[in-house]
């Protein structure tokens, strides 16, 4: 688990998916990049819904370790 600012460059262990429309955002194992890490965190701000994330306060997300 990894907070979204720091998030950048690691590779997805979860999937990522703002409801709605419940399409996701983010899949295992595709790179995170600093475009997803605005938009995680500008989301997060704004109180939208994601979908089932692995920490509800959906402030960090989990990756793949490396």
């Amino acid at each position: 688990m990894i907070a979204y600012e720091g998030a950048a460059g690691r590779i997805a262990a979860e999937m990522i998916a703002p409801a709605p429309p419940g399409v996701p955002r983010l899949v295992p194992g595709q790179r995170i990049t600093a475009a997803h890490v605005a938009w995680l965190v500008a989301n997060r701000d704004a109180g939208a819904f994601v979908m089932d994330p692995v920490d509800p306060t959906e402030s960090t997300i989990r990756v793949v370790q490396g």
